[in-house]
């Protein structure tokens, strides 16, 4: 009889801990909620509005151009191609909506733009005339 309620409380304790398993098997989303493993996705991640993508940027150039990271020049450059990225999206939005093929336009090129903007950041180029001292 003592053997049989050892064996019933066994499979009840295994019936328990496999019950517990899918909660613990979830991935890891880090410390900002998205990417996997700790690992920010950033411009990858194409959650949230256009909007919301094209302040991220805006705000991106500005900061690295304060803080020396991109020159004058570099910073107008990505500027007029983030303006440009608008104006699409403002033509596209004439009809009152974005189509399916629209949005997929304008994520693209907001990608495309974002990781030029992290190219120029980290190209380590002062611009003309500049030079680097050692």
């Amino acid at each position: 009889m003592k053997k049989m309620l050892m064996a019933v409380a066994a499979v009840a304790t295994l019936g328990t801990a496999a019950a517990a398993m899918p909660a613990a098997a979830q991935p890891y989303t880090g410390s900002y909620g998205g990417g996997y493993g700790g690992y920010d996705r950033g411009d990858y991640d194409r959650g949230g509005s256009i909007d919301e993508r094209q302040s991220q940027i805006q705000y991106r150039i500005a900061r690295a151009e304060q803080s020396g990271r991109l020159d004058r020049r570099e910073a107008r450059m990505l500027r007029e191609q983030l303006w440009t990225i608008k104006r699409v999206e403002a033509r596209y939005r004439y009809d009152g909506r974005l189509s399916r093929w629209e949005r997929a336009d304008v994520d693209q090129r907001l990608d495309n733009l974002a990781m030029r903007v992290r190219q120029e950041v980290r190209d380590d180029d002062y611009g003309y005339g500049s030079y680097r001292r050692y």
